[in-house]
């Protein structure tokens, strides 16, 4: 039970965020640049092989868990930063 309201309290806030526009994400070519003002966690789905954009190219960690042939995961973001990731092609 605790697993679950904790998910339905997760899914509130983010479902707030979206609501108030504290969150957004736009794509450049291949680069998603998601960025929050408010603390909150961000459900993405990504085609698989999407790996974050920050650091050494042959060092870049994949995103995500893989799920039927995606990436996917909710991603913890603290207000005011941003998350870079080089999404793969289809």
């Amino acid at each position: 039970m605790a697993e679950s309201a904790e998910e339905l309290a997760r899914r509130s806030r983010w479902r707030e965020a979206v609501e108030k526009g504290t969150v957004t994400a736009r794509l450049r070519g291949r680069e998603l640049v998601v960025h929050a003002a408010v603390d909150v966690d961000v459900p993405l789905t990504v085609p698989a092989g999407t790996v974050h954009a920050s650091g050494r190219p042959w060092r870049r960690p994949p995103f995500g868990e893989p799920y039927a042939g995606t990436a996917s995961a909710w991603h913890p973001m603290q207000a005011g930063h941003r998350l870079r990731l080089l999404v793969a092609a289809e």
